[in-house]
């Protein structure tokens, strides 16, 4: 009875806290609203700028885009590469692209949000 609860339970392996990189969330705004999908502009841009072997080391993950703010999730080590890119890749045409804050936590993103005026859009 004990293996067969132990089988059914999904187990993961536990990766030590030492091994993985540690997150950051990037909170932008760009003026005026961008219209299109963000990530797969930045993917583009991401293999156009660094290639295939340089690229793959960049991992970010669009949280959350509505066409004015953003967030999105990277590693601490290319939180500057995703700056660039977010920089390089969105056409001067469509306006400017300005970081309202780098953070370790979610919870800080919401906190600079509810400063901006913006309180649930997270």
């Amino acid at each position: 009875m004990l293996w067969s609860r132990l089988r059914r339970k999904k187990l993961k392996p536990k990766i030590p806290i030492g091994v993985k990189d540690r997150r950051r969330y990037i909170l932008f705004k760009v003026e005026p609203e961008f219209q299109g999908d963000l990530s797969d502009l930045l993917r583009k841009a991401r293999s156009k700028m660094y290639g295939v072997v340089c690229g793959s080391t960049i991992d970010f993950k669009v949280m959350y885009f509505n066409g004015s703010y953003g967030v999105i999730k990277c590693t601490n080590k290319s939180y500057s590469n995703v700056i660039f890119l977010l920089v390089t890749c969105l056409p001067e045409a469509q306006g400017y692209l300005r970081i309202l804050s780098i953070s370790g936590s979610l919870r800080k993103i919401r906190e600079v949000l509810n400063r901006e005026g913006k309180p649930n859009i997270i």
